[in-house]
């Protein structure tokens, strides 16, 4: 792909580069309204969800601990004192963020 997209720029130059990306390979393949809606921080609505149902929620750090030369962190979810969910990541922001998707799926909110 990367080299087609390449010929296609040194023989036509950027913007019609840019143009034939766009409708021969993004907008049949991907529905771009789709993508913008999403909402994919789970975080941020799972924060929404508590403040909104008068909850306690806290993002508590339980693990750190060493992979070779990368740190492995698990963070755990606190819901109203109790721990619902939690989730591994290489930095605190991508464990906070699975540990919320978790919790999400496990107390099934929409």
């Amino acid at each position: 792909m990367e080299a087609l997209i390449g010929a296609v720029y040194l023989d036509q130059g950027f913007h019609r580069t840019r143009s034939f990306i766009l409708k021969q390979i993004l907008k049949p393949y991907i529905d771009i309204d789709t993508l913008e809606s999403r909402d994919t921080n789970f975080k941020n609505k799972l924060l929404s969800w508590a403040q909104k149902n008068s909850h306690d929620l806290i993002f508590e750090t339980l693990n750190e601990e060493n992979e070779g030369t990368r740190k492995i962190f698990t963070i755990g979810i606190m819901l109203n004192g109790e721990v619902v969910a939690n989730g591994t990541g290489y930095n605190k922001k991508e464990a906070g963020q699975v540990a919320a998707q978790n919790a999400i799926d496990k107390l099934g909110i929409s």
